[in-house]
């Protein structure tokens, strides 16, 4: 059963913040309530080495609570699904700690990461914005190809943050420059009851070592039509 949380707060070191920064926070990025998804985890394939036998086609699934909108439901990144082929060719399976603010663990950043959504009929006249929470080391290319019924690419961070904990957050052995924050798409619309969100990257890290990044959260805003401030994707 899907829970509401006080602590929206993302990698951002409270220490290092006042109390109008914080409220900022708080009515910008969170003026309605923060619904957490329960957590769901795909099988990892990385010791699948025959690329016939990956399932590519089961997916994670999220039920969506049943509630009036507007709120926010935030999955962790745990929860999406690794590219097969990927992950069968390196593998191994990133583990990370849990961050510390928001408890969420996140996913490493494959160049496709998915999810199902299971959502309520009396929900599906609603708009639907997809915001997502990233830590990566810095690379020529910053992008996701956002698909939810339809696509959009956005740049990895439209609005950077502090980085909470590098070392904690990514893999003890990073060393290059990191880049934290949030980036939101377009609202959403006509995406069907059973929608699979796929967040695909062309991401090139600068250098061959470490860890590329990790998503730490995804959420989806619903809202009604007519109070969405962008205009819907065409």
């Amino acid at each position: 059963m899907a829970a509401t949380s006080n602590t929206p707060f993302c990698l951002v070191d409270r220490n290092t913040l006042n109390e109008k920064e914080i409220s900022n926070i708080k009515e910008t990025l969170y003026k309605y309530p923060l619904v957490l998804a329960d957590k769901v985890k795909a099988p990892t394939q990385a010791h699948i080495n025959n690329i016939g036998d990956l399932d590519k086609k089961h997916y994670p699934e999220i039920n969506v609570p049943e509630r009036a909108a507007p709120f926010i439901l935030r999955i962790d990144g745990v929860s999406l699904k690794q590219d097969p082929m990927d992950e069968s060719r390196r593998g191994l399976v990133y583990e990370f700690p849990v961050e510390p603010v928001t408890k969420c663990t996140g996913s490493f950043l494959s160049p496709t990461l998915s999810v199902k959504f299971k959502i309520p009929e009396s929900l599906r006249n609603k708009a639907v914005t997809i915001r997502i929470m990233s830590i990566f080391t810095e690379g020529k290319r910053e992008d996701f190809h956002v698909e939810f019924g339809y696509a959009e690419t956005v740049p990895f961070v439209m609005e950077q943050m502090k980085v909470f904990n590098k070392f904690e957050t990514i893999k003890d052995n990073v060393v290059e420059p990191c880049k934290c924050g949030i980036t939101t798409t377009r609202p959403f619309l006509d995406y069907g009851k059973e929608p699979v969100l796929n967040i695909t990257t062309s991401y090139e890290p600068n250098t061959i070592h470490g860890v590329r990044g990790k998503v730490l959260f995804v959420e989806l805003i619903f809202t009604d039509l007519q109070k969405t401030i962008n205009k819907p994707l065409q």
